[in-house]
């Protein structure tokens, strides 16, 4: 969590110095959201689901690497030829500071972690394209603007006594038993 503090420490101290400039830059934003209501919409509820599924996988490959790292040292041959000899296994990846190159041990982790990323937003983009929100009808709203059959009567809904053109299927020698008796 601290690391996390020193990171948002240089944009605190910004907004604390330039508040009005931010004040009216959010009531902007808001107007303009406001307005598009539709289109932000989607992309905002769109940009969250992106940073959840690509944050589920950052976090995945992170434990995953701890556990590779801690499996290869506890099952090395070191350790049965001496105390000092087991040493830590240097595989690690940042938690927080991802975009950090150096701080990736294998680098090519870094790399596998921006193909999985493009995977995921070509996953995303597949089978779960951003769409632009549409307004909520009220039942009532859908009733009214239903047309009505033809035979129903202006004052009630229900179809007693209208006649269908329903067609019913009986059974097989259904007919015979019945003429039979």
């Amino acid at each position: 969590m601290n690391d996390l503090m020193v990171l948002a420490a240089p944009l605190i101290e910004h907004v604390q110095a330039n508040p009005v400039i931010y004040g009216i830059g959010a009531v902007v934003a808001v107007i303009i959201i406001y307005f598009t209501r539709p289109y932000s919409s989607a992309v905002i509820l769109y940009s969250i689901e992106i940073s959840i599924y690509l944050s589920a996988m950052h976090l995945l490959i992170y434990v995953c690497v701890y556990l590779m790292a801690g499996f290869s040292n506890e099952t090395t041959m070191k350790g049965v030829f001496g105390a000092d000899a087991r040493g830590t296994a240097p595989w690690t990846t940042p938690l927080v500071r991802f975009w950090e190159r150096d701080v990736y041990d294998p680098s090519w982790i870094m790399w596998f972690e921006v193909v999985v990323t493009i995977i995921i937003l070509l996953l995303m983009r597949y089978y779960r394209p951003m769409q632009v929100q549409t307004k909520y009808k009220s039942p009532e709203t859908e009733k009214m603007s239903k047309p009505k059959k033809k035979g129903y009567d202006d004052d009630s809904d229900d179809g007693w006594g209208v006649p269908t053109t329903r067609e019913f299927t009986l059974p097989k020698g259904f007919e015979k038993k019945m003429k039979g008796k």
